[in-house]
């Protein structure tokens, strides 16, 4: 489509690419099977279970490893 010489030209190649795009929606795809099942991905971060304003981090973990320390010293 690059090598088409006329913007005329480049506009036809462009339009029927289209066309032949549009024509194939979902072609086959033989012995593929669609799962039902939604794959999660592990993530270090809580579901957010409760509405958005009601919600309280869990503090970070060197947040909460100092927070330990100062307790176990009784400063905390």
């Amino acid at each position: 489509m690059t090598q088409a010489r006329s913007k005329k030209k480049r506009q036809e190649l462009w339009r029927e690419l289209l066309r032949t795009l549009a024509a194939d929606l979902l072609p086959e795809r033989p012995d593929r099977q669609e799962p039902r099942a939604v794959k999660r991905q592990k993530n270090k971060y809580p579901h957010l279970s409760r509405p958005r304003g009601q919600f309280k981090d869990r503090p970070k973990r060197n947040t909460r490893r100092t927070n330990a320390r100062l307790r176990k010293l009784g400063l905390m």
